[in-house]
């Protein structure tokens, strides 16, 4: 499913943008037969031209074959060095010195696990394991820099960019995201949480003054060819009214892009709900128009 996803993040961030795909590979029982079982992840990774890449600070440690082999035959360029005529094998520092302190992991992780540690786990079906954060957000950020994860859920993100020194702001729709943050705080990094807890929903200021939404009845009338964004009946435009997708109750503008015509049963069903509950309620057929065309 990452394909779709990728044309979506292409079309937000640019193509031009996108650095890697990343496999997160692991193991784990399976009742499958009809296909190979799904165990990986896909994780999309974007980012300016010079943006941030701190490649030190996530080299996995030689295994002891690499040692033995950059102690005696491998140059800079792994080419044959002069240790190998003299035998004189270099140290694990003058490796390290050379290569580095570790491996730069490609873009397939094998290496860290779901979730094995039962203090870890919290029981959010969507838990990742700390570890993967920590690589993520060691490799792409610095100290003091901004994380943020708008789908917090299970606050693992947020406590690893504590552990790391960031900044962070963790978003979620459960009322309960709040109270695991708390909670995963006092239990990982043995403090109190002191941050703020807002339960506002945010303005947004970058809008500028925009005028009444009912004037953009008649662009909204060609955009949506005269047919209603719920039913889909055509109307004249009499018949068809101004809505807010997402309700100003929730947030929602007055901007274009946050407004349909919807005819005026379906306005009332939908009253400052979502699009997904008028959905609903058409799909199992519970309302019934009462204009007529």
């Amino acid at each position: 499913m990452s394909h779709y996803l990728k044309l979506m993040m292409d079309a937000i961030f640019g193509r031009k943008m996108f650095k890697n795909e990343i496999v997160w590979a692991y193991t784990g029982p399976s009742n499958t037969k009809r296909y190979f079982p799904r165990k990986h992840d896909i994780i999309l990774y974007y980012g300016e031209l010079n943006s941030t890449f701190n490649y030190d600070s996530i080299r996995k440690p030689y295994d002891q074959k690499t040692l033995a082999r950059r102690r005696y035959s491998e140059g800079e360029s792994s080419i044959i060095s002069a240790s190998a005529k003299t035998l004189e094998g270099r140290s694990k520092s003058e490796v390290e010195n050379l290569f580095g302190a570790g491996k730069i992991p490609e873009d397939w992780w094998a290496d860290i696990p779901v979730l094995t540690s039962q203090k870890e786990r919290t029981g959010y079906r969507t838990q990742k394991p700390l570890n993967l954060l920590r690589r993520i957000i060691s490799a792409s950020s610095n100290k003091s820099d901004m994380i943020l994860d708008p789908f917090c859920g299970c606050a693992t993100t947020c406590i690893a960019a504590e552990e790391l020194q960031r900044q962070w702001v963790g978003i979620d729709i459960g009322e309960k995201a709040a109270d695991l943050v708390q909670m995963r705080m006092k239990e990982h990094l043995g403090m109190l949480y002191d941050g703020i807890h807002r339960t506002d929903i945010p303005t947004r200021t970058d809008l500028g003054r925009l005028p009444h939404y009912k004037t953009h009845k008649q662009t909204l009338y060609g955009f949506q060819g005269g047919h209603c964004n719920g039913c889909a009946e055509h109307f004249k435009p009499q018949n068809l009214t101004v809505d807010h997708i997402i309700p100003r109750s929730g947030g929602g503008t007055d901007h274009i892009g946050n407004l349909q015509l919807l005819c005026g049963y379906c306005n009332s069903v939908k009253g400052d709900r979502g699009m997904e509950y008028l959905i609903a309620r058409l799909e199992h057929g519970n309302t019934r128009r009462g204009y007529m065309k």
